[in-house]
């Protein structure tokens, strides 16, 4: 992001949310969406990496300023080799990968795009009860 001027903000984190995952998957989902944002946001865009919490899931968000996903790979974004530009690199996997560990965890993995404002990738996780 850095060297294509891209801004990345986050949200707050608080310390006493916790939520029931395999870490370095749940890194892995997190890392593929962020590393798409960058690949599609325009040099100079921005990119929102964030979370709300609900009372039995976070939801996690990666949103950017890029030109949205093509109306035509919207209904297969989650496919097997499916990628959302010719230009872009990558096999295509990165989205079918995040969305299988993430129904894995019982989660859901969903996005709203639009071609002026960019996309926002969401997934849940279920919240961790303190005993």
């Amino acid at each position: 992001a850095k060297e294509r001027v891209q801004s990345l903000s986050t949200t707050p984190t608080p310390t006493d949310v916790s939520v029931l995952v395999d870490v370095t998957r749940a890194v892995q989902v997190l890392g593929n969406l962020l590393s798409n944002a960058i690949k599609f946001a325009p040099r100079g865009g921005e990119i929102r990496v964030g979370f709300e919490v609900l009372p039995d899931e976070v939801v996690f968000f990666v949103a950017d300023s890029g030109p949205g996903v093509p109306v035509e790979q919207v209904e297969h974004i989650f496919e097997r080799f499916v990628g959302s530009s010719s230009a872009a690199s990558g096999l295509g996997l990165g989205l079918f990968i995040a969305a299988r560990i993430v129904d894995a965890h019982g989660g859901r993995l969903w996005f709203d795009t639009n071609a002026s404002t960019g996309s926002v990738f969401r997934f849940t996780l279920k919240r961790a009860v303190a005993s």
